[in-house]
């Protein structure tokens, strides 16, 4: 006689056999977590005696059959995780002796049958994470055996109801993330038993009135978005608790004198204007302190005796001095307040993960020196009208335009700038394994699919400033992608990424949610904003409680993949531009003279040898991509028509390849070297990236040909601005000459610098420097290069270490 069978996680596939019915004698069967596929067999409902079962993480379809409902044995009723559709069967209120209902993570719409308050037999009803809508039935009041109520993540309207009070076992109450408005009723005070409450994220417009006092059992809280302050709260027993986005009048600190078990405590955008309570830093157990967006002034005591490994404390009002001992804790950010000064120990070396951006009203030197960053602009450096980030990816060249890289790992706490762009992100996943605040592998196929293969994400908050541009009217655009793995691409909208956007200041995005308007994940989408920028641009994006944080890392809080920010069509010049000293000009005018001449100085190579390589359709470097044919067909059988610029020992041709993406094919008839050493110093070559350098994206070998195969930049050159058509010249002004000037310099010094191996490029000329759509410079063609190893012999370069690379 078979009573139990547990086949959970055991590689099952197929259909559950129609058989199963005959298992007359089974009480619980556990079929979880495995392949099984198709729909659950009618014959099902024979299993008279079956008492709990479960089905959940599996592949099966369709609707949750009604013919549940017939099976009056059963306790335990296990359907979740990416099973079912449609709606929820009212027949399930007919089950007398049901226990546990789970029916989360699931694609259910529609609204909760008024039957499911018929179970009064029910202990607890899972709903989490579907699409189910509509007003919560009052008819969930009647059970009063229930003690744990999950439905957040779902479409819920209207207001929680009066019939909750009912309610007096629950020890667990979860309705996150729905669209619940309205005023609380006063139902909590009964539920003396409760343990864990969390109501974030949804519309709540009235003050709970002190309700929370009372529960002498609750351990974690997590309020919501509503109207009211934090005056009179007083709690007990509570170890984490999470209150944020209150909306109204100011508030003062609650009052936490009883509190001695707390170990997370969020208090953000609460709108407290008050002091930090001295007793708080005191803490034996506290680990986790939120108390950023608010205006919490004074001062942050200079000796402590606590537990704290992470403190944000961001966009206050605090002022006095920053502590030596906040130096030494894992992870703080105290940007953007009013400190005077920081204390550092002697010895001490500032902390990467201490976030000190706009800290301080008068920030000097220790300070300055780890944010970088002229801010402001003090020195009179607004000339950049123009910003492109890969956010969190590598540096590359999209349609002419060079989107730099933003491959910083860290996000805990941190601020990281560059010469006209930075990023300051603050919070930790709580809930992952580990914190990653890059991800990857984004499986898109369009030409500008560089964008989106990475992107950077911040659990909380996420803020990226561009400085020192000129004041006027931008584009900015947003680039977003869902980022999922081939195994996981399968997810639930309402239980994924949700987040808002403000850019300076205004909210331009609220509960965003890229994978349901890219129509999926791994699906690009862009969006537009025109702003009026005062030298500096601010884009907040940052999470304020929608959403699931109970996934991976992954799945929750603000990500994006790239930035552009171009001039608006009613661009405003800055007035400093037309306003330049004489000396100033003067200056510009010398150091440009001194390079133009730097750059008509060169090596000059002779070339000659013929090519003995006898093989043929041969792809060198780097594999998979550029073979022979492939760039045979993407210029066309290298048609003249394509042919955009020719040299004493190639042919330049642009071809677009099979995913649309321009490349400029580089076609060489000779080489004096072997084949093999030609692909080792090609590859070093194309390990060189660099905004102002064409980047090598490979070679192969045909018909007695080598081809090099770069990024496509367009046509115009150093050379054709300064000697060609009107129209060109008409567009240099002074900002974008010392553009030009700058950009070949750092792309020389690079190779020289910050490449592992230094390369002589020998043919630095104007028309060897392309300049892209918005006249950005950038080195091309390594034709007369030499690349050599550094020697470490007593800081000598031996003469043997000169190896000729690549031939023009």
């Amino acid at each position: 006689m078979m009573n139990c069978r547990d086949f959970s996680y055991s590689q099952l596939q197929g259909v559950i056999p129609a058989k199963i019915g005959n298992l007359q004698y089974l009480k619980t069967l556990y079929l979880n977590g495995n392949n099984l596929r198709g729909y659950i067999p009618e014959s099902f409902k024979k299993l008279d005696n079956l008492s709990e079962f479960s089905l959940c993480d599996n592949l099966l379809e369709g609707a949750i059959p009604p013919f549940f409902g017939q099976m009056s044995s059963v306790k335990q009723i296990y359907l979740c995780k990416k099973l079912f559709n449609q709606t929820i069967p009212p027949e399930l209120g007919a089950l007398p002796s049901l226990e546990y209902l789970d029916l989360g993570y699931n694609f259910l719409s529609g609204k909760i049958p008024a039957e499911r308050g018929n179970i009064k037999s029910l202990i607890g009803l899972y709903l989490s994470d579907n699409q189910l809508s509509d007003v919560l039935p009052g008819q969930l009041g009647n059970l009063v055996n229930l003690e744990e109520l999950k439905l957040q993540n779902n479409e819920f309207i209207g207001s929680l109801p009066a019939s909750f009070k009912n309610l007096n076992k629950l020890t667990y109450f979860n309705v996150r993330g729905n669209n619940l408005n309205g005023a609380i009723p006063d139902i909590f005070e009964q539920w003396q038993d409760l343990h864990i409450m969390n109501l974030m994220g949804n519309n709540f417009s009235a003050p709970l009135h002190g309700q929370f006092s009372k529960l002498k059992s609750l351990t974690e809280l997590q309020n919501p978005d509503f109207s009211q302050n934090l005056n009179n709260y007083v709690l007990y027993n509570i170890h984490f608790r999470h209150i944020s986005n209150l909306i109204g009048g100011s508030s003062s600190f609650p009052d936490l004198s009883g509190t001695k078990f707390l170990r997370l405590l969020t208090l953000r955008n609460c709108s407290i204007a008050d002091r930090i309570p001295v007793g708080l830093w005191n803490l034996p157990g506290l680990q986790y302190l939120d108390l950023s967006f608010n205006s919490l002034f004074g001062a942050i005591p200079e000796v402590v005796d606590n537990s704290l490994v992470y403190i944000y404390l961001r966009k206050n009002n605090l002022n006095e001095t920053i502590p030596a001992w906040m130096n030494a804790n894992s992870y703080v950010d105290v940007s953007e307040n009013l400190f005077r000064d920081v204390s550092i120990n002697p010895g001490q070396t500032l902390n990467p993960d201490l976030n000190l951006f706009k800290c301080c009203s008068n920030e000097k030197d220790k300070v300055a020196k780890q944010d970088q960053v002229d801010f402001d602009c003090k020195n009179g450096t607004q000339f950049y009208d123009r910003l492109y980030i890969n956010c969190g990816g590598e540096s590359v060249s999209v349609n002419g335009r060079v989107y730099e890289a933003d491959v910083n790992p860290r996000g805990e706490s941190t601020f990281f700038s560059r010469s006209n762009w930075g990023y300051s992100s603050m919070g930790s996943f709580l809930w992952a394994s580990r914190n990653e605040y890059i991800l990857y592998d984004c499986q898109i196929q369009a030409g500008d699919a560089q964008l989106y293969s990475s992107a950077r994400l911040s659990p909380i908050s996420l803020k990226y400033y561009g400085f020192c541009l000129k004041s006027g009217v931008y584009d900015v655009k947003l680039h977003f992608a869902e980022i999922s793995s081939s195994e996981n691409k399968v997810s639930h909208s309402k239980a994924g990424r949700l987040f808002d956007v403000d850019i300076q200041g205004e909210n331009v995005l609220r509960n965003f949610n890229i994978e349901k308007d890219a129509g999926g994940v791994n699906m690009a989408i862009t969006k537009e904003f025109t702003c009026v920028l005062n030298n500096s641009l601010e884009i907040h994006l940052y999470w304020s409680g929608k959403g699931s944080v109970l996934y991976r890392s992954e799945y929750y809080g603000p990500l994006i993949s790239a930035i552009t920010v171009t001039p608006g069509i009613h661009f405003l010049s800055d007035s400093r531009e037309s306003n330049l000293s004489t000396g100033a000009l003067a200056g510009i005018s010398v150091f440009a003279l001194l390079l133009l001449t730097t750059l008509f100085i060169v090596f000059s190579w002779r070339f000659k040898d013929i090519w003995q390589g006898e093989l043929e359709l041969v792809e060198l470097y780097p594999g998979g991509l550029y073979n022979y044919q492939k760039i045979k067909a993407a210029t066309k059988n290298f048609d003249t028509a394509n042919r955009i610029g020719e040299g004493g020992f190639g042919t330049v041709y642009k071809g677009t390849l099979s995913n649309g993406i321009a490349v400029a094919v580089k076609k060489l008839s000779r080489t004096k070297e072997g084949m093999w050493e030609f692909v080792e110093k090609s590859r070093a070559i194309a390990g060189m990236k660099h905004p102002n350098l064409v980047t090598l994206m490979g070679c192969c070998l045909g018909n007695n040909q080598l081809l090099l195969i770069y990024e496509y930049i367009g046509t115009n050159t150093l050379e054709d601005a300064l000697f060609g058509s009107d129209e060109l010249r008409a567009r240099l002004d002074w900002p974008t000459r010392y553009r030009i000037c700058l950009g070949p310099a750092e792309g020389l010094a690079f190779p020289h610098e910050g490449s592992k191996q230094e390369i002589i490029h020998g043919d630095i000329k104007p028309a060897n420097i392309l300049l892209d759509d918005d006249l950005n410079p950038k080195i091309y063609d390594f034709g007369f290069a030499r690349l050599y190893h550094k020697q470490k012999t007593e800081g000598t370069m031996q003469g043997n270490a000169l190896i000729e690379t690549l031939g023009d």
